[in-house]
C-alpha cells in the first residue's frame, strides 16, 4: 500500500510539474517583444525633382501635333490631286462621281 501511496504522490507530483511547466511555457510567448516596424525614409524633394511630367506631356502634345499635321499636309495634297485630275475629267456622271467624292474629302 505505502508503495502505491509513494508511486501515487509521484505521479501526481509529475502532473503537477508537467501542468506548471506548460503554463510557464505559454505566458512567456505574452511577454515576448513585438516585432518592431519597419519605417522607409523617402526624400520627396528628390522624387518631386525627378517628376519631368510636364516635359514629358509637352513632347507628347508636340509629337501628336506633328502627326495632325502630317496627316492634314497629305489630306491637302490628295485634294489638290484630286482637283487637277476632276478639272481635266470631261462632263459627265463620272466627272460628277468625283466632285462628290472630292466633296466628301474637302468635308473631311
Amino acid at each position: 500500500m505505502r508503495t502505491s501511496r509513494s508511486l501515487a504522490r509521484v505521479l501526481v507530483g509529475l502532473v503537477a510539474l508537467s501542468a506548471v511547466a506548460g503554463a510557464i511555457g505559454a505566458t512567456s510567448s505574452w511577454f515576448k517583444p513585438p516585432v518592431p516596424p519597419i519605417i522607409a525614409v523617402i526624400d520627396l524633394e528628390k522624387v518631386v525633382q525627378g517628376l519631368n511630367e510636364r516635359g514629358d506631356r509637352e513632347k507628347a502634345l508636340k509629337d501628336k501635333f506633328t502627326d495632325l499635321q502630317k496627316n492634314l499636309t497629305a489630306k491637302g495634297d490628295k485634294i489638290k490631286d484630286d482637283k487637277s485630275k476632276v478639272e481635266l475629267m470631261p462632263v459627265g456622271a463620272a466627272r460628277n462621281a468625283a466632285v462628290a467624292a472630292l466633296d466628301r474629302l474637302v468635308y473631311e
